[in-house]
């Protein structure tokens, strides 16, 4: 189940997606706008601050990439995966995959949970099916809160929280872990999973930069 953060995400997307910029009860009074590693990033400071309908025109004369202002921009990519975790919250092993790539990169080398798996790197459907199945065979059922999702650009920055009971020890687990999925044409191409949020900050940088 999403946390009351992505609640309070989804309401503001659902606006900003009927081209209501104007609201801000949702925004504390010294919130703290950032644009980063963008030409021109600025902050800004305060409410007052917030896009409105015809700054976010395209026509307004603006750059939504240069001028430092919050924007919905890869809403699409950031609605995508959460409705990937939204699925595997309801135990959909179907839904997901109409949004993987069939050459999926499922790479879990970056933390120290690959020790428990055959292999670092899984590629294809199949590859993440069978990742799938040696987590369910460890830990039972995996319930993955999203606690916040991040975009940027053509990836997502996602940090989720992991409760699971291991099968042999019947004890609890608990974990956070920072994945990053990158998407090309409406797909999900790779997932990268770390343990710390500037690993994953870093890669998705990396990535970026190497196109």
């Amino acid at each position: 189940m999403a946390s009351a953060s992505m609640e309070l995400a989804r309401s503001i997307w659902a606006a900003w997606e009927q081209g209501d910029f104007s609201s801000v009860d949702w925004a504390d009074p010294e919130i703290v706008f950032v644009q980063a590693d963008l030409p021109g990033s600025e902050q800004h400071v305060g409410s007052s601050r917030t896009t409105t309908a015809s700054e976010a025109s395209p026509t307004s004369g603006s750059s939504p990439d240069t001028d430092g202002i919050l924007r919905p921009m890869s809403q699409e990519n950031v609605e995508l995966v959460l409705r990937i975790y939204d699925a595997v919250a309801r135990r959909d092993d179907v839904t997901p995959f109409e949004f993987y790539a069939e050459d999926i990169v499922w790479d879990l080398s970056h933390t120290r949970r690959a020790a428990l798996y055959a292999r670092p790197v899984y590629v294809g459907h199949e590859g993440v099916r069978e990742n799938w199945r040696e987590s369910v065979a460890a830990f039972g059922n995996v319930d993955l809160d999203v606690e916040d999702l991040t975009d940027a650009g053509q990836h997502v920055l996602a940090e989720i929280h992991e409760r699971a009971v291991g099968r042999a020890s019947g004890a609890p687990v608990e974990a956070t872990h920072f994945a990053v999925w990158t998407l090309a044409n409406g797909k999900v191409v790779r997932l990268e999973v770390f343990d710390q949020r500037e690993q994953a900050i870093e890669a998705a940088r990396l990535r970026s930069g190497s196109g």
